[in-house]
């Protein structure tokens, strides 16, 4: 339910936007509604275990970081894009095999609406709500009990991903058009992530993002 709900949002806004633009900008796109950006985020990542022996054993924490592009279709929304990378994997065991650390990195292009309110002073709080597929592009694990550390583990992990994900946060204006903005963003997984049939994983994260919009 809530996957569609945002992918209406996201359409009827893309839609929306095809048909804005600002006063005298003439038809398509109006650049001068376009913002990059840059962020840096720590990020917590876990593995959610379902259909498997195994069981969850906690976060990992590690970085995102990527370039932003805001596309303003209207006042207060805005189609919030960009190319981020995002770590993903967690800790995970049975009696068997002891705890295993899977550690893997993703290439995301998330798609999200973002609502900003009125500016109070500097500040413009926002929210944001979309999805985000996600590319793999390297996995690795360790698991103590059978003596591996750092072993490539491309051929037992899926290579796309694909999330729900939202977040809230704050801009602040230190110039004409540049900000800095803080936020918090969570991303819910719901493909499974490893490449055995006998077992179902899915990847969630929480990122504190911190970067700049010119």
């Amino acid at each position: 339910m809530m996957i569609w709900f945002a992918a209406c949002l996201l359409i009827s806004g893309a839609l929306w936007a095809q048909g804005t633009t600002a006063k005298g900008s003439g038809d398509g796109i109006d650049f001068n509604r376009v913002r990059f950006g840059l962020m840096v985020a720590p990020t917590f990542s876990w593995l959610n275990v379902l259909d498997s022996d195994f069981e969850g054993e906690g976060s990992r924490l590690s970085f995102s970081y990527g370039l932003l592009l805001d596309y303003g279709f209207a006042d207060r929304y805005a189609i919030s894009t960009g190319i981020v990378g995002v770590p993903g994997g967690g800790n995970y065991s049975n009696d068997s095999t002891g705890t295993i650390n899977l550690r893997m990195r993703y290439l995301q292009v998330p798609i999200y609406l973002k609502l900003r309110t009125n500016q109070f002073g500097k500040f413009t709080p926002f929210g944001q709500v979309g999805i985000a597929p996600s590319f793999a592009l390297s996995s690795r694990y360790d698991q103590e009990s059978a003596n591996i550390d750092n072993e490539n583990a491309n051929d037992l992990t899926k290579p796309i991903n694909f999330s729900i994900g939202g977040g809230a946060g704050v801009e602040y204006a230190i110039g004409d058009n540049t900000s800095v903005f803080v936020s918090l963003d969570y991303q819910h997984g719901f493909l499974n992530v490893v490449d055995n049939i006998d077992d179902k994983m899915t990847n969630s994260n929480f990122a504190i993002k911190l970067g700049v919009y010119f």
